[in-house]
């Protein structure tokens, strides 16, 4: 076997290394709060946390990360990248002559489906992002980019107004909170629907004015 087809070879493995390895990382996401309760879980205490953890060589994993946050911050960008991408992509593809109201109905049923699954991470996402400055701003930027990106859709479709970006940013807001309401919370004695009609009346009178 030639030197350059061994070369191919290592960095073909290499690149399949680095995606299980993240694989087991993100598999972090869907475990349930109480494994994972803080910052210090992620950053601090015994060196066998992520072996025990992901089922890997902590040597393996720094020979490609610079430290655990490192990992952190690749997983759950990872994992974020793939949810945003594919609603973005729902939401684009919507047709052309579409009313607001209507885009707006399908903006939060895209977004509701696609975090459903996802409450632990979001949890533990933001119990480190209160402890974690380089992790608040990492992923502080990442929502600035999606914030952006659905008001270029907005834009592509005619919807455009005074403080767009800081609307689209209220809007998500607004549907997140449903999303939490279905997924985590729950509250006896309120109506989801109800809540739901006036978080997209709300959203819609934003970006009309």
């Amino acid at each position: 076997m030639s030197n350059s087809t061994v070369q191919i070879l290592a960095r073909v493995l290499r690149v399949l290394l680095i995606f299980a390895l993240l694989l087991n990382v993100l598999a972090l996401l869907l475990v349930p709060a109480s494994v994972m309760v803080n910052a210090e879980n992620l950053f601090g205490g015994a060196g066998t946390f992520l072996h025990d953890l992901f089922h890997v060589s902590t040597g393996a994993l720094y020979s490609y990360f610079e430290d655990k946050r490192q990992i952190f911050i690749e997983a759950f960008q990872q994992h974020l990248d793939a949810i945003s991408s594919e609603l973005l992509q729902q939401l684009i593809s919507l047709p052309e002559v579409l009313e607001l109201s209507t885009f707006i109905e399908k903006w939060i049923e895209g977004y509701i489906d696609l975090y459903a699954k996802s409450n632990h991470a979001l949890v533990q996402l933001r119990l480190v992002i209160v402890d974690d400055k380089e992790i608040n701003h990492h992923f502080s930027a990442l929502e600035n980019t999606y914030f952006s990106n659905i008001a270029d859709i907005l834009k592509t479709r005619g919807i455009i107004c005074a403080d767009l970006f800081e609307k689209v940013y209220i809007s998500c807001i607004l549907i997140d909170s449903l999303r939490q309401e279905k997924t985590s919370f729950s509250h006896n004695g309120l109506d989801f629907e109800i809540i739901k009609k006036q978080v997209k009346q709300s959203i819609f009178q934003m970006l009309s004015t």
